[in-house]
């Protein structure tokens, strides 16, 4: 997940808000899988003392534990973003209108 993302200049304080908020359930999981993960890594690798074939079926690339770091910096970014965005007066830059191109006259 990237920490900045485009729609980031045009996201209110109500949509920063709800975007922490998903994020946060998101953080919660994944510390669930991560913990998951390590106690199965650690199972596997005291049954592969016996049964070395079971060391291939351990999770070493650690996927849970990088997403969580980039959601962490994601939510940093965030947070930062909704101190300016959520105070009084603050209005949100409007997104680019889109131009549409007359059409020919038909004749």
């Amino acid at each position: 997940m990237a920490t900045v993302q485009v729609q980031d200049q045009y996201s209110n304080c109500t949509m920063i808000r709800a975007e922490i908020e998903a994020n946060n359930q998101k953080v919660q999981q994944l510390a669930n899988e991560q913990g998951w993960k390590v106690a199965q890594n650690v199972g596997a690798g005291v049954v592969g003392i016996v049964l070395w074939p079971v060391w291939f079926g351990m999770d070493f690339k650690d996927a849970a534990g990088k997403e969580a770091a980039s959601l962490q910096a994601r939510q940093q970014y965030l947070t930062e973003l909704a101190t300016e965005r959520c105070r009084p007066g603050y209005r949100t830059p409007a997104p680019p209108a889109l131009y549409v191109a007359p059409s020919a006259p038909q004749g």
